[in-house]
């Protein structure tokens, strides 16, 4: 009984954690190079950017979080008209986040920005940060999570079928006993009556 409860708790537990989001667990706040935008600091070494919805209305008092090397080094609010401005940053690659989306940027001071640098940050709200890519539910995620859930099921079927097995083999073995028993007696009486007579 215990070894059944035992199985089906931790057959829950593990198919809670592959259904459950990734965004439940800790997160890699690493930027990937490949898909950060390429931001130039001001002249004062100020990062200064808006936050807009996805009809490109700017949003009053976002809070954006600025993160270094999975460590959060800044945050700042923007304004009515979406404005933000963060001071004290260096080169380097960050996260911006609004809300839970994430955005990675690479930062370079005014005198070293590539040509392709943009004089400043546009986060759109509610829009995926990384385009192009399926997220959480693309095929081969789900088609893992999907075995994965299927697999912790069918262990805990067969686990809980292998003890009810074991049960009934127990019930069978202490009846067979208990038969025997019954059996030694009525020979023993038998024998008792034989020798008496």
């Amino acid at each position: 009984m215990f070894r059944s409860k035992f199985a089906f708790t931790l057959a829950a537990i593990a198919a809670t954690m592959m259904v459950a989001p990734p965004q439940m667990f800790a997160q890699d706040r690493m930027p990937n190079q490949d898909l950060a935008r390429d931001i130039a600091l001001d002249a004062s070494g100020a990062l200064n950017g808006q936050v807009v919805d996805s009809q490109g209305k700017p949003l009053d008092g976002a809070l954006v979080a600025v993160f270094q090397s999975e460590k959060q080094v800044k945050r700042v609010t923007s304004d009515e008209s979406g404005r933000f401005q963060v001071d004290g940053l260096r080169n380097g690659l960050y996260t911006l986040e609004v809300a839970g989306n994430e955005y990675p940027v690479r930062l370079w001071s005014a005198q070293v920005a590539p040509p392709s640098a943009k004089a400043g940050a546009t986060l759109v709200f509610g829009e995926p940060s990384a385009r192009g890519q399926f997220g959480f539910l693309d095929p081969v995620n789900t088609s893992i999570l999907l075995l994965g859930v299927a697999g912790v099921t069918l262990s805990a079927v067969s686990l809980n079928e292998i003890n009810q097995l074991d049960k009934r083999i127990d019930r069978n073995g202490n009846a067979i006993i208990q038969n025997q028993n019954s059996l030694d007696q009525l020979d023993l009486k038998v024998n008792n009556l034989l020798q008496s007579h």
